[in-house]
């Protein structure tokens, strides 16, 4: 028989079946009589395939799996695997809930072929994965739900190795892998669509969660540039996208959403931006969307600035325009300098979108300079709320525009600043911490340095005779010690909210910005004077005169000031941190090896 013959014969049994005639033993012949050249086409590939609702609802199991075994023969004659099974998924296109299973198909011994060929997950190879893949597109056809069901949860107990075997299968049938469902009530990655549920059943149970986080991130985006994307990246930020919209468990999609964007910068990953999109393709619309949501509350561990700034980084690779930036304009979510760093992380020109600043920044501005700012009508352009507007920005931005810093020099008082500067270090502080989850940066303490050069602050030299090598190393402990002042200011600021007989104040009932600045004090002192008590470490082991006269002068300074501005504070701070009293003993420490030091190296000065 040749094959146009053997195809009309076959379509004719096929017509029968669907009429609810099953012949197994003609339908058995003609499988067995296949010619070796045959190619199961489309036509015949549909027209089997709508036989699955009439044998659904036949009784006799034994004639049902009969013919599944026939089906499956003839299945294996399909050109592309991975093609059938999407034009099994479209051909249910009026069903709602998506493909149509057969009922009663034997999936869970599918289920089993596809497990004992996979053996030793870890030494799998793609080629030994053909067979498999064949029995899965199978599976596949016969109860979509069931067989991803598995296989999801699989990946979920052991997500290595599944992750692994199931790239391979989807290596064979790699449409799968980019067909979007469209189903009136279910839509997207089948894939996704299959863990919605999955993820739901872990809710509580965190560990898993953070698997399944991993597992979609690792699907969509794999570690290796030539392996197989189980999920196309524009579904996975679909998926996120609509469960954000839906405010559905923001928490995992939003921290999947961060690590997602993270590696498509690292993988240089395109996606489809789109300035004259409608949707979240539109790079403004998903930034003004993304600010409503970051920062409608606070999630613990999380840094939006990266996202922002990866994203930044995704749309300059593909030289995103930003045409209509009017949505910024709605950000009510935020202060201003959260949208002013937001707006530099994004590379958005000023151009575009005019950078809104405090009218007390405004006004330090060159002419020039002020093209590219609007002035925020919110107080005087006063001296302290200059200096407020600075290092709000400067906790918040990576970056503060040097003609800010510049502008400065219209302020310049005939008093030392140093006191000023830190009443408004504390005060920008507690500003700024209502908005953001905000730890004060290195790039802080250099615009506190900055700051505190460009007023020309009197320095406490802590008894030493000044000298070049003096002289750097005190401004640079400098920023330490201001915000060693601010925390003070905080200090200060609460005893007056809270009149008191006592001259102390329990450490707890300080506001978050003064306990942040007293930790943040700390840690940068401990960080400034540790090199200086390394070396003295390191002389007294030798026991060699290493040290310079000269050296020796700074380090006993910088002891003099940290133990100063430590005394301040600790003077009027009950139950205070561990981190206090750590460094406490950790400076006691270090101004005695500088004395067994001075005495091995000099001994008549003891």
């Amino acid at each position: 028989m040749n094959v146009d013959n053997y195809k009309l014969n076959l379509l004719d049994e096929v017509e029968s079946m669907k009429r609810s005639v099953f012949n197994v033993d003609k339908i058995k012949e003609l499988v067995a009589e296949t010619p070796s050249e045959y190619v199961l086409d489309n036509e015949t590939f549909l027209a089997i395939i709508q036989v699955f609702p009439t044998l659904s609802r036949y009784d006799d199991l034994k004639i049902k799996n009969e013919i599944l075994l026939a089906f499956k023969a003839l299945f294996d004659r399909v050109k592309d695997y991975g093609e059938a099974v999407v034009t099994y998924f479209e051909s249910c296109c009026h069903f709602d809930d998506g493909p149509l299973s057969v009922k009663n198909f034997p999936i869970g011994r599918y289920i089993n072929e596809i497990e004992t060929c996979y053996g030793n997950h870890n030494d799998i190879t793609s080629e030994q994965c053909l067979e498999p893949s064949k029995l899965f597109a199978w599976a596949l056809i016969g109860n979509t739900q069931e067989c991803l069901k598995h296989f999801c949860n699989q990946c979920v107990v052991m997500p290595n190795a599944l992750l692994n075997f199931l790239r391979y299968i989807f290596e064979h049938i790699p449409a799968v892998c980019s067909y979007k469902a469209n189903f009136k009530n279910v839509k997207g990655s089948l894939i996704l669509i299959t863990f919605r549920q999955i993820i739901q059943t872990y809710s509580t149970f965190s560990q898993n969660l953070d698997t399944i986080q991993h597992l979609l991130l690792r699907m969509t985006v794999p570690r290796k540039q030539k392996q197989l994307s189980l999920v196309l990246p524009e579904l996975l930020f679909e998926e996120i996208s609509d469960h954000l919209l839906r405010n559905d468990m923001v928490d995992f999609w939003i921290h999947l959403f961060a690590d997602f964007i993270r590696s498509l910068k690292k993988s240089s990953i395109k996606m489809k931006w789109n300035s004259d999109s409608a949707n979240l393709y539109n790079p403004v619309y998903l930034c003004v969307f993304l600010i409503k949501i970051l920062y409608a509350q606070k999630y613990p561990g999380f840094n939006a600035d990266e996202i922002f700034k990866n994203l930044g980084d995704l749309f300059k690779a593909q030289n995103i325009i930003f045409d209509d930036t009017t949505a910024f304009k709605g950000c009510d979510e935020i202060d201003w300098a959260t949208k002013f760093s937001i707006l530099e992380n994004l590379a958005v020109p000023s151009t575009s979108y005019q950078r809104e600043v405090p009218a007390a920044l405004f006004h330090v501005l060159s002419d020039e300079a002020k093209f590219k700012y609007v002035e925020i009508d919110d107080a005087a352009p006063s001296f302290e709320n200059y200096l407020i507007g600075i290092f709000e920005l400067a906790f918040i931005a990576d970056q503060v525009p040097e003609e800010f810093i510049d502008g400065g020099v219209k302020h310049l008082q005939t008093f030392d600043a140093s006191n000023s500067i830190a009443v408004c270090i504390y005060r920008a502080l507690n500003n700024a911490l209502p908005f953001r989850n905000i730890k004060i940066s290195e790039n802080s303490f250099d615009i506190i340095g900055k700051i505190f050069k460009v007023f020309d602050c009197q320095m406490d030299l802590g008894g030493a005779k000044c000298t070049p090598s003096l002289f750097e190393a005190i401004l640079k402990l400098q920023p330490c010690l201001l915000i060693g002042r601010a925390a003070m200011a905080g200090i200060l600021n609460q005893q007056y909210l809270v009149p008191s007989d006592s001259l102390t104040l329990d450490y707890q009932q300080l506001d978050d910005a003064t306990r942040q600045l007293v930790l943040t004090f700390f840690g940068l002192a401990n960080k400034f004077y540790s090199p200086y008590h390394d070396e003295l470490r390191s002389g007294l082991d030798n026991r060699s005169p290493s040290i310079l006269t000269s050296k020796l002068s700074t380090m006993s300074a910088i002891y003099v000031l940290l133990k100063k501005q430590t005394n301040s504070i600790s003077k009027v701070l009950e139950n205070p941190p561990e981190e206090m009293q750590l460094f406490l003993n950790r400076l006691q420490d270090y101004i005695q090896c500088y004395i067994q030091y001075v005495k091995i190296v000099y001994p008549g000065s003891a």
